[in-house]
Parts: structure tokens; sequence; C-alpha cells
């Protein structure tokens, strides 16, 4: 028997649960994170760079994470509810002031900040560990989980990198590891109307709309051109693809229908469907910010940095797999010929990064490759007489 929680906020008189204002709220503050993470690779574009975006988003995407999480399951829109979320977003903004100041590999400012967010994160499982004492033994467990990352980041204080890197990802590790046991092992275990792949989504939106700013800040330059214009029609273009390869088969059901199916392979694909984001938002902001350098190397009439080329594509391939993974981990079927055209587009990104072309034509060409399979997955949906909207049930018996 599963644990019943309390009528989730804004549902709907149909059964949808949608997000409430505070969690819009919520992400909102997460373009800050973004935007600051994007400047400092913009201004430190180096492999190295790369490599430490890569590390130093995970704490903030972690963060976003357990604290949509705990509302996905406790958000009684009580005023202690809304204390805690605020105080977590006081949080993720002095991370992003810790970014944009000291840089990445900067002070230990952003191990303490993230120690504090997972301190506050402990008061709102206790609180859901007071309010339901029948999923005692729950909360108990992501509390334990919490101290023992937020003991990971205390030791990481005391090393240097690469040690205080890898003790970062052992800390969130052990997090993203013990969830899905918790779900595996007992079967009684609490089961939401869960509303995270509309959160999924809007946190992509975030993404997307952030490099959209960023354009929009290049093309206002005082030495804008009619180049710069043309990357920047590129670039929205690019954005554009992204946006309706993610959402043509986006579920607001995918979640709540895994859980509800409660086996252990549904369980499983519930979690891997929620951390492959990670590398979706990552590929979006390596794409966003390569695009950027285009355009700066543009301004200035500086030959392009073959880095910049090099990430364009290999960070389209991020995505195109990141996707493909989402959507295969939903309940909803894929397409085999709509992997098969997905693999086709991964192969022609792979050919990019080898094909030397104008820095423009590389933007274009990655426009045309995205663009190619938008078409090629409607034509696909088409033949088979539905479209990723209709939803599970005519998806699964149409293939």
């Amino acid at each position: 028997m599963h644990s019943k929680l309390s009528a989730p906020v804004f549902k709907s008189a149909d059964g949808e649960r949608s997000a409430t204002w505070l969690e819009l709220f919520f992400d909102l503050v997460f373009v800050v994170s973004v935007a600051a993470l994007s400047y400092r690779l913009e201004h430190h574009f180096t492999r190295e760079g790369v490599l430490l975006l890569f590390v130093y988003f995970l704490p903030i995407w972690w963060c976003w994470m357990e604290y949509s999480y705990y509302g996905d399951l406790f958000d009684d829109d009580s005023v202690s509810y809304q204390f805690l979320m605020l105080t977590g977003m006081a949080g993720v903004m002095y991370m992003s002031l810790v970014i944009r100041s000291d840089g990445l590999a900067g002070s230990r400012l952003y191990e303490l900040t993230y120690i504090f967010m997972g301190g506050v994160a402990l008061l709102m499982y206790l609180r859901a560990y007071i309010m339901y004492p029948d999923l005692r033994w729950f909360t108990r467990r992501f509390m334990g989980t919490i101290a023992l990352s937020i003991g990971c980041f205390a030791l990481s204080l005391w090393f240097e990198p690469p040690w205080r890197y890898l003790l970062w990802v052992l800390g969130i590790a052990i997090q993203a590891a013990a969830s899905p046991s918790i779900y595996l092992f007992r079967r009684d275990y609490p089961v939401q109307l869960s509303h995270m792949p509309e959160r999924f989504g809007l946190f992509s939106i975030i993404v997307l709309g952030e490099g959209i700013v960023a354009l929009t800040a290049a093309s206002q330059a005082e030495q804008f051109s009619y180049d710069v214009a043309v990357y920047v029609l590129g670039g929205f273009a690019l954005t554009v693809c992204i946006w309706k390869l993610y959402f043509y088969e986006a579920s607001k059901d995918t979640i709540t229908e895994q859980l509800k199916e409660n086996t252990r392979r549904s369980t499983l694909m519930s979690f891997f469907y929620g951390y492959s984001h990670y590398f979706l938002y990552i590929s979006v902001m390596l794409i966003s910010v390569s695009i950027l350098i285009l355009i700066e190397s543009s301004i200035a009439e500086h030959p392009h940095p073959p880095l910049a080329v090099y990430l364009l594509h290999g960070a389209c391939v991020l995505f195109l797999t990141a996707i493909t993974l989402i959507h295969w981990a939903a309940p909803e079927s894929l397409f085999r010929s709509v992997v098969l055209a997905r693999i086709g587009c991964v192969v022609a990104s792979a050919i990019l990064l080898v094909t030397e072309l104008p820095a423009i034509g590389e933007v274009y060409a990655q426009v045309g490759v995205l663009s190619c399979l938008i078409v090629a997955e409607y034509l696909i949906y088409r033949s088979h007489g539905v479209t990723p909207e209709q939803g599970e049930e005519q998806m699964t018996e149409a293939a």
C-alpha cells in the first residue's frame, strides 16, 4: 500500500497538477545562476573552463532538483514552506554572485553556500518528518543522504582541485543513487500527482531563454553589423529547433505514470528520465556560449576559435543524445524510425566536427541538421497517424 499525501496545490478539476506561483518564482531565480555560469565560460573560454562548467553546474542543478522534488511531495502552500523556499532562493542568488565575482575555481564561498542550502533542505525534511508520521522512514532516509552530501562538501574545503571537485561529485552522487534505491527496495513509498515533468520543461525554457537574452545583448553591441545579425538569427533558429525537438514529445504525466506502475523498471526509468536533463541543460548552455564566442570573433574581426566550433557541434551531439534518452525513459513509445533519424543527425553533427566551413556556415549547417530532423519526425508521426501530443495510449497502439 502506498502512503497518501495531502491534496496538492494548483490541482485542476480534471486532476491535472500545475506549478504554483512560488515554484515559478523559484525557477526564475535560477536564470541568474545559468547566466553567471555562461558569463564565466564566455570570459574563460578554454577546455578547462568547459570542464569546470560541468562541475560547477552540478551543485546548482542538484539544489534545484532537491527543492523541486520536496515541493512535488510536500508542498502545502503554508507559511513555513514558503519561508524555507525563499531562504533557499537567497542561497541560489548568493552562489551566482560568487561565480560572477570569483569565477570558476574561485573561493570556498561556493561550497559554504551549498552547505547552507543543504541545511535548509534538512529543515524542510524535518518539517515533513513532523507533519507525516507514517512517512518518517522515508523522510529519515532523505535526511541521512543530505547530511552525507553536506559532509562531502564540508570535507572538500580542506582539499584543492581535482580532489575538491571529486568530493563534490561524490556528495551529489550519494543523493542521486540513494533516492532511487529508496523507491526500489520499499514498495510503500508515497505516490504523488507529480508535476516534475512540467518543472523540467520550465527549467528548459529558462536555459533557452538565457541564451536568447545573451544573443540579444550581442546584437546591441556598438559594433553591430550585418554579419552579427546573421549570427544572431542563426542562434535564434538553433534555439527554436532545440525547443521544438524537446517539447515535441514532452508529457506532463511521465513520472506519475511510471510510479503508478510500481515496478522496478518503471521506478528506474523515472529517475533516468530526470537525471538525463542535467546533460540536456549543459548542452544548451554550451551551444549558446559557442555562438556568442563566434559573434564576438566576428565583431573583433578575429579568426574564430576552433574550440567554439567543436563545442557547437559536440554540444548538439550531446543534446540529441540527451533528448533521445529522456524520451525513451518516458512511458510513451519512441518509434524506432525516430531513433534512427536522431542517430543519423548525431552522425551528421559529428561529421561537421571535422569539416572546415566558414564560422557562419558552421552555425547554419547545424540549424539545417536539426531542421531536417524536425521535418523527419513530423513525417514519421504523420505516417503512423498520430502526434506525440495524443498521449501514451494512442502512441503505444500505433507502435
